[in-house]
């Protein structure tokens, strides 16, 4: 999996938006055997606490997320495994 996470940090350089590292499962043996990876744009805005956006008070506060839907998801073939194959 360190092969693939430094592909996209190489991929990561060449563009204009930055992958990160967002969820991850693990096996009972505590070692990682799935990951996911997403553009950090990811999403929208979140409404808390049921503003709207006439109600909601943002002073000099801006997001960059402009919902983009990229992610990549690194999973092993056998979730004991993780020395083995990944898709």
């Amino acid at each position: 999996m360190e092969i693939e996470a430094t592909e996209i940090e190489v991929w990561n350089r060449k563009q204009v938006v930055d992958v990160t590292k967002a969820h991850h499962k693990k096996n009972k043996s505590r070692e990682i055997w799935q990951r996911d990876f997403k553009c950090d744009k990811f999403g929208r805005t979140q409404s808390n606490w049921g503003l709207t956006d006439e109600d909601r008070v943002r002073t000099q506060r801006t997001t960059g997320k402009f919902g983009c839907r990229m992610k990549i998801r690194l999973e092993a073939l056998e979730p004991n495994n993780t020395g083995g194959q990944w898709k």
